[in-house]
């Protein structure tokens, strides 16, 4: 009885203990740290943190609002901010959204007029009702390139033409990726909208930094449409030049409802009776002509040949494709 009953504690603390490190692996699963110890962390930072969840990558502040932040080490997904940056940021990233429209507008002119590019560009007092800038439309190099495109589309408008190469370098060094994704199956990182802002100010002002000219409005604050329209009518209509933006690709119809998550530059908008029309280029196309050759998406509904690289389509079906997902987000 004796013998049984020392067999059966080993036996029980031997269970403790596997259940204890077998509980230590999966609380540790997100890249060494558990919800509990990032949100401590971020919480040091900025006080209105107030959970973090390494699974989802969400950090939720008290009014409500959340972003989502790569876990340290962590794989980077579109429309996510790198923990590096976000502690840089002091876990603030509401850039833009703390001004009025007035003190944007404001600001936005300062930094034109301080641009080496000032005397490009005409800086109207109130936008126009359509308005367009130049730029050439890029076909993305490899599969995940469509944020380099679409920042490579963009600067055309400040007259600034950096390859795609050395774009892509400058993006996905700054999300701390060494090694540039140069695949046709879209197994490596994306780009977050944050190192789009950071490349499109450090070309165009030489300013590298993602809170200049550029800023990052995600998917979440964004308004409403009017608002959205904003966008348009200051960056392309006072200011002049083009602006990038991410979103799901099943709300522009010549996807027919394949989903990606992916990159577009803004270019032009047109206002009617009928409505507003929005113009974008689209690089997707580059999966077929450029290094790839990929003739169509895999559940066959996109040609990539045939994907047209300029296009207009109603302001609420850009709106939608922006606002329907949390990668979703405007660098203007």
């Amino acid at each position: 009885m004796k013998k049984f009953t020392t067999l059966f504690i080993i036996a029980i603390i031997l269970f403790v203990f596997a259940s204890g490190i077998t509980g230590v692996k999966i609380a540790y699963a997100g890249n060494g740290l558990t919800s509990k110890q990032a949100t401590q962390i971020l919480q040091k930072i900025n006080p209105h943190i107030i959970s973090y969840n390494v699974d989802t990558h969400e950090v939720k502040y008290d009014d409500g609002t959340s972003v989502f932040v790569t876990p340290p080490n962590g794989k980077t997904r579109n429309g996510e901010v790198s923990w590096k940056y976000f502690l840089g940021q002091k876990g603030d990233l509401s850039g833009w959204l703390k001004m009025n429209l007035s003190e944007i507008i404001a600001q936005k002119t300062k930094y034109i007029a301080e641009s080496k590019k000032s005397s490009e560009h005409t800086i109207k007092a109130l936008p126009p009702n359509s308005a367009s800038v130049d730029i050439e439309q890029f076909p993305q190099e490899w599969c995940t390139w469509c944020g380099p495109a679409a920042t490579e589309s963009a600067l055309c408008s400040w007259e600034s033409f950096p390859s795609q190469e050395n774009i892509a370098e400058k993006e996905y060094k700054y999300e701390g990726v060494s090694n540039m994704p140069r695949d046709c199956n879209c197994k490596g990182p994306g780009i977050c909208p944050n190192s789009i802002a950071y490349a499109l100010n450090g070309y165009a002002r030489g300013n590298w930094t993602p809170n200049d000219f550029y800023r990052v409005t995600a998917s979440k604050d964004i308004v409403d449409i009017n608002q959205f329209f904003h966008f348009f009518a200051m960056d392309i209509g006072t200011y002049g030049v083009a602006f990038v933006t991410c979103g799901r690709t099943d709300y522009l119809p010549a996807w027919h409802n394949h989903l990606a998550i992916h990159y577009t530059a803004a270019y032009a908008y047109q206002t009617s009776s009928y409505g507003v029309l929005v113009s974008y280029t689209d690089s997707a196309n580059g999966l077929y002509y450029k290094n790839c050759h990929v003739p169509h998406s895999q559940d066959g509904k996109v040609s990539y040949k045939n994907l047209p690289p300029y296009n207009t389509v109603s302001i609420n079906d850009y709106y939608n494709y922006v606002k329907k997902t949390q990668y979703g987000a405007a660098i203007w």
